[in-house]
């Protein structure tokens, strides 16, 4: 049953991959790009309520899958995504508790993953493409899919968390 988180992101990362690729078209007719990046919404949601070492973790795991499929550098998706996970792990109970500060949090991450993606392409030429292209046609259309993605999965998985923190702390009390 603790598995159950990476499960569920693992599975988002195939679902990204394969089943969005063919229902959205790749850019739309307006020249927006939509990128899915429902795997680094839910490690960041998941980091939120079990730390910065299990969002670095997740980071590091999924990282190198993005890099190995995605991309011909090794390294930048691992940094970017193992860095947001950890950067990003909230484990405050206000932040917890709150569907809209889980949002803006999850949200932030995501731009800052999408940014430290971008960069780091930038930085070494693998892309050649503005800061203003990045950021009105890439970006800021891609958070908002993300954000929608990220109201769906709040509420599921701040129970999950909160189921799994409990049965932890009964195991604990057991031993």
């Amino acid at each position: 049953m603790r598995y159950l988180p990476f499960l569920i992101v693992f599975t988002l990362f195939l679902i990204e991959g394969t089943w969005y690729q063919m229902v959205v078209p790749h850019p739309l007719e307006n020249g927006w790009m939509l990128i899915p990046r429902f795997t680094i919404v839910t490690l960041i949601i998941c980091a939120i309520f079990r730390g910065p070492v299990l969002g670095m973790f997740y980071g590091l795991s999924i990282g190198l899958l993005y890099d190995f499929i995605y991309t011909d550098v090794l390294g930048i998706y691992m940094f970017s995504a193992a860095f947001t996970g950890y950067l990003f792990a909230f484990k405050l109970p206000q932040v917890q508790r709150s569907f809209v500060w889980i949002l803006i949090v999850s949200m932030l991450g995501f731009s800052v993953f999408e940014s430290l993606v971008y960069v780091l392409h930038l930085s070494i030429g693998t892309i050649h493409l503005s800061g203003e292209v990045f950021f009105y046609h890439r970006l800021l259309p891609s958070l908002g899919l993300n954000a929608l993605l990220a109201m769906l999965l709040i509420y599921p998985m701040r129970k999950l968390m909160r189921y799994l923190k409990l049965r932890e702390q009964s195991r604990d009390e057991a031993v």
